[in-house]
């Protein structure tokens, strides 16, 4: 039963995890493919209300009156992101409504026994929300360098269920030369001037 439990847990954490990996990752790195995906997402989920302001346009001032025609306000790609990030379904909250979605699964299985450790997973699914939560107001903020440290830091908690990264012998030595740029340069020019002298 433990084992089940075990593997419930690790598999929601890693779903969740995954997920604001996912959707920080479109943000700072807006070529890759993950932000293609969701900007696809994103497009699908905004095309109706795209349609009806553009279509406004072709409307006179007395329809729009007549009709009670308003403008919907379409979220931008970050906003999307952020509300993927910090909310989740009519329960607006990612935690209680990952926890409501999985009721059935965790009902199946006897919890009681295993108290402490459902204890400790919602601890920490609770603790990887408000993470995503505090991810998307730097996000709102315009600052990605700290959304970029909370995702570091939050892999670095829950590493077994990223992907090692083994780096290799070539990824050293890029990561030492764009380290060591300034001193690199210094050198050239130094060498440079000597070989002219």
């Amino acid at each position: 039963m433990e084992d089940v439990l075990q593997e419930l847990t690790d598999g929601i954490l890693k779903r969740e995890l995954q997920h604001i990996d996912k959707n920080v990752t479109a943000l700072l790195l807006p070529q890759s493919s993950a932000a293609e995906v969701l900007h696809q997402q994103y497009m699908a989920f905004t095309k109706n209300d795209q349609e009806h302001n553009y279509n406004m346009g072709s409307l006179t001032l007395g329809q729009i009156e007549q009709f009670a025609i308003e403008e919907i306000d379409v979220p931008s790609f970050e906003k999307f992101i952020v509300k993927n990030l910090t909310e989740h379904g009519y329960n607006k909250s990612r935690f209680n409504q990952i926890l409501l979605n999985n009721r059935n699964n965790f009902v199946a299985i006897d919890i009681e026994p295993l108290d402490q450790k459902f204890n400790k997973f919602e601890h920490d699914l609770n603790s990887v929300c408000q993470t995503s939560q505090i991810i998307g107001t730097h996000l709102t903020s315009n600052k990605y360098d700290l959304a970029k440290d909370e995702l570091d830091a939050l892999k670095v908690r829950f590493e077994n269920f990223f992907p090692c990264k083994k780096n290799s012998l070539l990824d050293k030595a890029n990561a030492f030369f764009a380290k060591h740029q300034l001193l690199m340069a210094i050198i050239a020019v130094v060498g440079i001037c000597i070989s002219v002298i």
